[in-house]
């Protein structure tokens, strides 16, 4: 899978395939239309991320993936997971040089001193966890019954959610006493592929 580099002029020469990686560089092209065209092609989830800039808290490029199977999905997700670590610690590093040129002295903590990497991304993954939470009551308000891996495809679309995320945004509601996690009419504890997602009546 290879990824198709987009400017300001080609969001319309975008191959339908398997699956579609796209690199988006220009900041003339808005973050919105993207996955509209990649939808369009026919790809059933399409989802996104965001690489920040070394030195500034600004976007130096997205990567926007469309899959036709939910487990694209898991993938993708399980990917940036296990890149935004490293993905801060560069900043850090990147950061803290600067700092250092500027003040000629060196600073106490390094990158590689896990603790001290601020972690900017989880200022947005809460927002993103919060819109997972709400988008699958209204999954639920739409569907009462809804398949574990039809909730995970529609939540994982969100940036920063991952499936751990979502296991326990499931849990908490069960808890709140939202929703019943089921398989073959008994209840279960922890979801899965093969379980539902039962909305609870509120009385």
């Amino acid at each position: 899978m290879g990824a198709t580099v987009v400017g300001g002029d080609d969001l319309d020469v975008l191959m339908p395939r398997a699956a579609i990686s796209v690199l988006v560089l220009d900041p003339r092209v808005r973050k919105s239309d993207v996955p509209i065209v990649v939808r369009q092609l026919g790809f059933a989830h399409v989802t996104s991320t965001r690489i920040l800039k070394p030195t500034h808290d600004r976007w130096y490029f997205y990567l926007v993936y469309g899959t036709p199977h939910f487990k694209g999905l898991v993938e993708f997700r399980e990917l940036e997971r296990t890149a935004v670590d490293e993905q801060e610690r560069v900043r850090f590093a990147a950061k803290q040089e600067i700092r250092e040129a500027r003040t000629g002295q060196t600073e106490l903590f390094t990158s590689d001193d896990v603790a001290s990497v601020p972690a900017s991304f989880e200022v947005e993954r809460d927002v993103q966890r919060d819109l997972a939470v709400e988008r699958l009551r209204a999954l639920l308000r739409r569907h009462p019954k809804v398949r574990y891996e039809d909730a995970l495809s529609t939540l994982l679309e969100l940036p920063l959610v991952w499936e751990a995320d979502i296991k326990r945004i499931i849990l908490d509601l069960r808890v709140a006493g939202e929703l019943d996690v089921v398989s073959l009419n008994l209840p279960k504890r922890t979801p899965k592929k093969g379980h539902l997602l039962v909305r609870r009546s509120v009385s």
